[in-house]
């Protein structure tokens, strides 16, 4: 399965491929920016068709990378939680739940490169 003692190594730039809560075949992809500020992790989406960009701030708890993140529309700021497991040293997966939303979307992160660190 996974490397359970694999500490959070997530500084970088990430490809994304998900699927939506709501139906397995809702699939999307983009890319992610994840930095490091001290012991917080900045994040930045931009995925799906239009590019929708998410922000979001989370931290490493017990070998978990647990983000808070929102994205907004014309009229309303959507919120949900992420929460990330290094598989690989190239690879996080995640699940994720959004305000108003009662099911789990998944998505994939795969290491593109380390960036500007």
């Amino acid at each position: 399965m996974f490397d359970t003692n694999l500490e959070i190594d997530a500084i970088g730039n990430y490809s994304v491929d998900g699927h939506n809560p709501w139906d397995e075949e809702s699939k999307y992809s983009g890319s992610l920016q994840i930095q490091k500020n001290d012991n917080q992790y900045h994040l930045d989406w931009a995925v799906g068709i239009s590019n929708i960009y998410q922000k979001g701030i989370g931290k490493v708890i017990k070998n978990f990378l647990v983000v808070h993140f929102d994205y907004k529309d014309k009229e309303h700021t959507f919120k949900g939680l992420v929460i990330y497991r290094q598989i690989d040293k190239d690879t996080l997966a995640g699940f994720w739940i959004e305000e108003g939303i009662f099911e789990v979307g998944f998505e994939c992160l795969k290491l593109k490169n380390r960036g500007f660190q």
